[in-house]
């Protein structure tokens, strides 16, 4: 070996242990605690389409920042395929922090601008880029189409043009632009949108559609287009955020006239021309109106549809992957797999006084939680009573509120299974205030409307909650109604990132407690079983619903639930027996439940027959709903007057959670229980009985059964996990009744 290899050799094995050691962790003491890690926080999972779409337009993001097949150089419209491409990513979900390909096309957007609707393409691409370098090149670009148009109308090139034409699509996408530099903080002239307006109302044909080309009278009116109506609603909307009476006399003649043409496979009046700006327009229209449904066609729904079907296997769209048709797609995709959490309700008085409320709400929701809020509107006649689809429900309006029988009892059935009513008089209406108030009272007698306390942990995030006028109804557990009598339409205005009216905050408050955390977006399933029409029960069980002065039925919905899966799962039929203590019989109904927010209000006479149907056979499930402690307390003075406190046995927990009708190996709780509990706490749940002998005539949860069993999501509550509740509840109910 040659010398100098030889000191190489001797000067690495000197070192090597000195190295080692330095990359070693230093020792950790005997006593030191290692900081649990904080959870992850839930992540959507996107369909399958999304990632394919997303992927190829990723790939298609060149060096140069520009896209393959970008339009030439001397092209008035080259770049806008990059913008596109780049909305629909950014819409997506794909991060420029983790994306060279997105950051050097963001680099290459940030460019001079040169005609007008690649620049407002970009503008509308830069809007939904979350960087505060956004605010700062809308401001540019909008500053530019300010100054290149005329007239409240655009074209492929800049005013100062001696080509300048305009156009009503160029028009559409810069309404859009503005509208998006608007929201982002940006200065835009109000004039600017009222030269717009006033364009778009004039171009309006006599039978209510739009041309893509721009007339006048007494010219004779181009023919109207699917594609152009729609985008002149969205850009209308665009132009006039608060409804003006021309404005909005414009919208309804051109909705009428798309009802009566609807159709997603061609362009209505136009065949297959334009048919990807027109299924774009379609969806945006569903966004500015909150209109989903028109003509009979649930918009969301059939486009999903039929992009899923349409989709090429390398995730593009249209012949030899157009592009563009691939961006717009990706986009409509995007939002037609977002699910829908809050819902305004169509009634039938002044339902909607101001149109784009809900969809600022939830786009200040969308951009405080860092993820999309689904909204939109359903007709009262439409109201999910399974929980299927939206969690929260937004009731506007001024003067009288119109439901009928039937809209009322939906009403209830979505807030006795878990669903939230939120409720505003718009500009402070007092009638509307009084027919929420006898609704309310109607629907849940038992927790009326009440103000709520300026102690009430709703209002302790902001000093802005503080002062907010509010009424709440509660059933102790949770908050069912939420009205507002002074309005909240009136302030949820164009809002950028930081907005923080009362009413925002207010609703971000709401949106956290009622999707569990945000964990609901990530898994959106509803908890509710299709009825099935089951034969002959293989068995019947009998259960006693202990009546009493408290608060003894918070959530009625529990045990309906409860016989839902006992029939589909098991074919065994609940039989549910309301009664007083007085007319307990162990022979008819041996086991009872007991449900209790407070400690029960049980007259001497009534605690006299309990302790009697208890020693008589009878067996008593008491559940501390919103896991109380007063209901603790009451159950351990039962224990010690009828025999004595104990804890399940290990047989005893075997024959609960072993022996059916349910396995239940272990028992989970809900992700965001304020309690955390150990592997070995999981396999047994927190029981204590009463035994009477040997015999355990009553058991007490500790944790919370009634919320459980509905099976809604709810932050910051011990309960069960919705399944596990149902099968520890199906496996007391079966295993302490008798066979019959």
């Amino acid at each position: 070996m040659p010398p100098r290899a030889v000191v190489v050799l001797l000067l690495a094995l000197a070192v090597w242990p000195w190295c080692a050691t330095a990359q070693q962790a230093p020792p950790t003491p005997a006593d030191a605690k290692t900081p649990t890690p904080p959870p992850a926080a839930p992540t959507r999972t996107l369909p399958a389409e999304v990632l394919r779409a997303a992927t190829f337009l990723e790939t298609q993001l060149t060096k140069t920042g520009l896209v393959q097949n970008e339009y030439a150089k001397a092209h008035p419209l080259r770049g806008a395929k990059t913008a596109l491409a780049v909305w629909g990513l950014l819409e997506a979900g794909r991060e420029p922090k983790t994306s060279p390909a997105l950051r050097r096309a963001l680099g290459e957007l940030a460019k001079k601008p040169t005609a007008v609707r690649p620049v407002a393409m970009r503008m509308i691409a830069i809007a939904a880029w979350d960087d505060k370098r956004a605010e700062t090149l809308l401001q540019r670009d909008g500053d530019w189409l300010a100054t290149a148009g005329r007239d409240g109308a655009w074209g492929l090139l800049p005013a100062t043009d001696a080509k300048f034409q305009p156009d009503n699509e160029t028009t559409f996408w810069v309404a859009l632009a503005l509208d998006a530099a608007r929201r982002r903080r940006a200065k835009i002239d109000p004039k600017l949108f009222d030269a717009l307006g006033t364009h778009l109302r004039a171009q309006q044909r006599p039978d209510g559609s739009f041309p893509w080309r721009v007339w006048a009278k007494p010219q004779r009116p181009p023919r109207g287009s699917g594609a152009m109506t729609a985008g002149a609603i969205v850009a209308l909307r665009s132009a006039t955020p608060t409804p003006s009476k021309a404005s909005e006399a414009a919208i309804a003649r051109a909705s009428a006239w798309l009802a009566k043409r609807m159709s997603l496979s061609t362009n209505p009046n136009k065949g297959r021309e334009q048919l990807p700006l027109w299924r774009l327009t379609a969806g945006l229209f569903v966004e500015h109106t909150a209109q989903r449904i028109l003509g009979g066609i649930d918009l969301w729904s059939k486009i999903g549809t039929t992009l899923r079907r349409e989709q090429n296997p390398d995730g593009s769209w249209g012949y030899d992957a157009d592009i563009e048709q691939t961006a717009m797609n990706l986009w409509l995709c995007t939002r037609a797999t977002r699910p829908m959490f809050l819902a305004k309700i169509r009634h039938g008085g002044r339902w909607q006084p101001f149109p784009r409320d809900l969809a600022h709400a939830c786009d200040s929701l969308g951009q405080r939680y860092e993820r999309p809020i689904g909204w939109g509107v359903i007709d009262a006649s439409d109201i999910p009573v399974d929980l299927s689809g939206p969690r929260m429900l937004y009731l506007s309006g001024s003067g009288r509120l119109v439901l009928t029988a039937e809209q009322q009892l939906r009403l209830k059935h979505f807030l006795q299974r878990g669903g939230l009513v939120v409720s505003e008089s718009a500009n402070g209406d007092l009638q509307f205030t009084r027919d929420i108030k006898a609704l309310c009272a109607k629907l849940l007698p038992a927790t009326p409307l009440v103000p709520l306390p300026k102690t009430a942990p709703l209002r302790a995030p902001t000093t802005a909650l503080k002062t907010l006028p509010l009424l709440t109804a509660s059933n102790s557990i949770r908050t069912l109604w939420v009205h507002a009598p002074g309005g909240l339409s009136q302030t949820l205005g164009p809002a950028g990132p930081n907005k923080t009216h009362a009413a925002f905050d207010l609703l971000a408050q709401l949106t956290a407690q009622t999707s569990d955390q945000l964990r609901w977006f990530t898994t959106p399933r509803h908890p509710w079983p299709k009825p099935l029409r089951v034969g002959t029960p293989k068995r019947t069980l009998r259960l006693a619903r202990l009546e009493h002065d408290g608060n003894w039925n918070p959530e009625p919905a529990g045990l309906e639930r409860l016989c839902w899966r006992l029939a589909r799962d098991k074919q065994i039929r609940l039989q549910l027996v309301p009664v007083r203590a007085t007319h307990l019989r162990a022979d008819e109904t041996p086991v009872c439940y007991l449900t209790a927010t407070t400690a029960p209000k049980l007259s001497p006479a009534e605690l006299t027959a309990l302790d009697r149907y208890l020693q008589s056979g009878g067996t008593l499930i008491v559940d501390a709903a919103a896991a109380n402690t007063s209901t603790m307390k009451w159950f351990q003075a039962l224990a010690t007057r009828v025999g004595k406190l104990d804890t399940l046995s290990s047989d005893e927990q075997k024959l609960l959670l072993a022996m059916g009708p349910y396995l239940l190996p272990s028992v989970r709780y809900r992700a965001s229980s304020p309690i955390k509990r150990s592997a070995a706490q999981h396999k047994r749940p927190p029981l204590d009985v009463a035994r009477i002998g040997k015999r355990p005539s009553a058991i007490f949860s500790h944790v919370d059964l009634a919320s459980a069993l509905v099976g809604y999501p709810l932050a910051r509550l011990d309960a069960y996990h919705r399944d596990d509740a149902i099968a520890l509840m199906a496996n007391l109910i079966a295993n302490l009744s008798p066979e019959q």
